[in-house]
C-alpha cells in the first residue's frame, strides 16, 4: 500500500482507490496513524482515477517485531500493489463552437474520446441553459460531433462555451489488476472496496405539443358577381366559381369550386346532392321564321385577345329570316399590380357592370375580398393582404338578372366563341432585385440578413405554391475577415430553415468578392409533415493567399417544417462566430427569378 504525506498531496496528480493515505501526525514522543475517508479523498484530488478494479491482495507476510518504547514501528513491510486496472472511456469534454440552444447542430469537441451513434448526451452552457440530445456522428481525429434535435431543453440563447458528457450513463469496471507479490512479512493488506455503479440518468422529458394556428377571417363578399364564359364544358378541367359553360345545348353558371369530372348534370353532381353549378339558360324550342331585320350599328372595335376556343354546332332549325343585329361587344383591358391590398382600374367601358376576372403570378383565377364599381369607368379591386396578379376587365352583353332561363331561337350553325382574356405573363418572370447595397455585419455575432431593399416581392401567399414551382437566386458582394474566424450563412423562409452552411472556417480575406447562388424547387404541398422543398446553396469567395478560390456548398430536403398554407417570405442571414471589427460583409447584388 502506498503511504503519502499530507505535505506531497498538492503535487500529486492521480492516487488510486487502492491505495491507503496515510496523515502523520506527532503526538508527544510516538506517531498515530489515521485514516481518511473515500469522500475526502475525492474532494481533495478531483481526478481520480477510478476506473480500474481493485489488484488482488498480496499474501500474508511474516510477523514483525513487537512495538517498543512507545513507538509503533510497522509489523513488516507490505506486500507490493496490485497494478492499476486499464483506464475506462473518455466522453467529458468541452467545446467554443457557437450554438444555439433548442435544435440539432454540429460543434467541434476534443479528440480521442468514445462517444458512438445513438448515445445521449448533455450539452451544458450553466444549470439554467442546456439540452440533452443523441448523437448522429463524431470524429475521433478532428473532435467533429453532430447532434440531433434535443429530447428535452432547458433555457435557451446561442453561446460559445460548452461543456459536454454523457447523459447519466454507467461507468464500466475496468480489467483487474494482477496479484502483487508476497510481503517478506508484515499483516495481509486489506483488500481495496470495489467502485459503486454510477446512477442512471433520468429520461428526458417529451416536448409538449404545439398550439393549433387560428383560422383565418372569411373574405367579405364582392358587390359584382364573377362572369368568366369558357365555352363548351370538358370534363378534364377544374373550373372555379363564376365559370359559365355551355352542355348539351344549354348554358350553365359555377356557383362553388367545381373538381375534374363534377359537371353541370342537372344541377348536380353524379346525384350527389350538392350544388356546384346553376341554370342560366335552358335549351329553346325551334322558332318560327322571321322577317329580315335591318342591320344594326357598327360598335366601336375592340382591342384585339387571344383566339377563343370555336363554340359548339347549334342544333338545326328552320330557316327563319334574319333577325336585328345584336350590339357589337367592347374592347377590355388587362393591368397588372405588384403587392398591393388595393388595385384601382381606369377601363373607360362606360359601364358600371362590366365582367372582371383576377388572376394571381401563378396563373389561376382567385377571388379577392371586394370588387366595387366607383362609377361607369372606374372600379376598385380589394384584398384582405398585399397582392400580385393580374385583372381582366371586359364589357358584355345585356345583364340577365338571377337564373330565370331564357328560350334562345334557333340557328342554323352555332355562334363562334367569344374571345379567350389575356391571361398574365410567362412562367419564368423576376420576383425581386435589390437597388442599394444591404447593410454592413461587422463587429457582432447577431445573426443579420443580407438583403437590401429593392423591388418586387419576396413573399409567397399561403396556398400559391405548385408543385414543381422553382426559383433561382445570386447574391453577390464583399467580406472582410480574419483567419480562422467562422462564419456561418443559412436560408430561411419565415423562421423556418431552408438551408445552412454550418460553421465556415475563413481564412484571412480582405475587402474581397464573394457569391451566394441558391436554388429551390417545391416537391409537394400542404402543412408540415406534408410539404417537402429542396434547397441547394453555393458559396464562394477569393482570399488573400494567391487570389485563389474557395467556398462551401450544400443540398438539403426540408419535409418536416415547410408549410405551403401559411405565407412564406425568403430571408438570407449571416453570423459571425467572433465580434472582430476586421470581419464584415455586405451585398451588392441579389436577384431573385421564378424559372418553373
Amino acid at each position: 500500500m502506498a503511504l503519502i504525506k499530507v505535505s506531497e498531496l498538492s503535487n500529486t496528480s492521480s492516487v488510486k482507490v487502492d491505495d491507503l493515505l496515510l496523515v502523520s501526525t506527532t503526538s508527544g514522543s510516538g506517531y498515530t496513524s489515521n485514516h481518511i475517508s473515500i469522500g475526502d479523498l475525492i474532494l481533495s484530488q478531483p481526478f481520480l482515477d477510478l476506473n480500474g478494479s481493485s489488484g488482488t491482495s498480496g499474501t500474508s507476510g511474516m510477523d514483525g517485531y513487537t512495538p517498543q518504547f512507545g513507538v509503533d514501528y510497522f509489523n513488516g513491510e507490505n506486500g507490493t500493489s496490485g497494478s492499476s486496472g486499464v483506464s475506462g472511456d473518455l466522453y467529458r469534454t468541452t467545446s467554443a463552437s457557437f450554438f444555439t440552444l433548442g435544435g440539432a447542430g454540429t460543434m467541434y469537441v476534443g479528440i480521442g474520446l468514445a462517444y458512438s451513434v445513438a448515445q445521449s448526451i448533455i450539452i451544458v452552457y450553466d444549470v439554467n441553459n442546456f439540452q440533452e440530445s443523441e448523437i448522429l456522428s463524431y470524429d475521433s481525429e478532428n473532435g467533429l460531433l453532430q447532434f440531433d434535435v434535443p429530447t428535452r431543453t432547458v433555457g435557451s440563447g446561442t453561446y460559445n462555451s460548452w461543456v459536454v458528457n454523457l447523459d447519466g450513463a454507467s461507468g464500466g469496471n475496468g480489467s483487474s489488476g494482477t496479484s502483487g507479490t508476497s510481503g517478506t512479512s508484515g499483516t495481509s493488506g486489506p483488500s481495496g472496496t470495489s467502485g459503486t455503479s454510477g446512477i442512471d440518468g433520468t429520461s428526458g422529458s417529451s416536448g409538449t405539443s404545439g398550439t393549433s394556428g387560428i383560422d383565418g377571417t372569411s373574405g367579405t363578399s364582392g358587390e359584382d358577381a364573377l362572369w368568366n364564359f369558357l365555352g363548351p364544358w370538358s370534363g378534364g378541367q377544374i373550373y372555379d366559381i363564376g365559370a359559365v359553360v355551355t352542355h348539351g345545348g344549354e348554358t350553365w353558371y359555377c356557383i362553388r369550386y367545381a373538381p375534374s369530372g363534377y359537371g353541370p348534370f342537372g344541377g348536380y353532381i353524379d346525384g350527389g346532392g350538392d350544388d356546384y353549378w346553376t341554370l342560366v339558360a335552358a335549351s329553346g324550342t325551334d322558332g318560327t321564321s322571321g322577317t329580315s331585320g335591318t342591320s344594326g350599328i357598327d360598335g366601336t372595335s375592340g382591342t384585339s385577345g387571344d383566339s377563343g376556343t370555336s363554340g359548339s354546332s347549334g342544333t338545326s332549325g328552320t330557316s327563319g329570316t334574319s333577325g336585328t343585329s345584336g350590339r357589337d361587344g367592347i374592347g377590355g383591358e388587362v393591368r397588372s399590380f405588384t403587392n398591393s391590398t388595393t388595385w384601382n382600374v381606369n377601363h373607360n367601358l362606360d359601364t358600371t357592370h362590366p365582367i372582371v376576372t383576377v388572376w394571381d403570378i401563378t396563373n389561376k383565377v382567385i377571388v379577392p375580398g371586394q370588387i366595387t364599381a366607383t362609377d361607369s369607368n372606374n372600379l376598385t379591386v380589394t384584398f384582405s393582404v398585399p397582392t400580385s396578379g393580374y385583372v381582366n376587365v371586359v364589357k358584355g352583353g345585356d345583364v340577365i338578372a338571377g337564373s330565370t332561363a331564357i328560350a334562345g331561337t334557333s340557328g342554323s350553325s352555332g355562334t363562334s366563341g367569344t374571345s379567350a382574356p389575356i391571361g398574365p405573363g410567362p412562367t419564368v418572370y423576376g420576383l425581386y432585385a435589390q437597388t442599394g447595397n444591404s447593410i454592413t455585419v461587422s463587429g457582432t455575432t447577431v445573426e443579420s440578413t443580407l438583403i437590401g431593399g429593392g423591388v418586387g416581392t419576396l413573399s409567397v401567399p399561403a396556398n400559391a405554391f405548385q408543385v414543381g414551382d422553382s426559383f433561382m437566386g445570386r447574391i453577390v458582394g464583399h467580406i472582410s475577415s480574419k483567419n480562422n474566424t467562422s462564419i456561418r450563412i443559412q436560408i430561411k423562409s419565415n423562421s423556418v430553415v431552408l438551408g445552412d452552411t454550418g460553421l465556415v472556417t475563413m481564412p484571412q480575406t480582405t475587402n474581397k468578392h464573394y457569391t451566394i447562388d441558391l436554388n429551390f424547387t417545391v416537391r409537394s404541398i400542404g402543412t408540415t409533415t406534408v410539404a417537402s422543398i429542396v434547397s441547394g446553396i453555393v458559396f464562394t469567395y477569393s482570399k488573400d493567399a494567391s487570389n485563389a478560390f474557395e467556398g462551401a456548398d450544400f443540398s438539403i430536403v426540408n419535409n418536416t417544417t415547410f408549410n405551403t398554407t401559411i405565407d412564406n417570405t425568403l430571408n438570407v442571414t449571416v453570423q459571425w462566430g467572433t465580434t472582430d471589427t476586421e470581419n464584415s460583409i455586405y451585398s451588392e447584388y441579389f436577384v431573385l427569378n421564378k424559372v418553373y
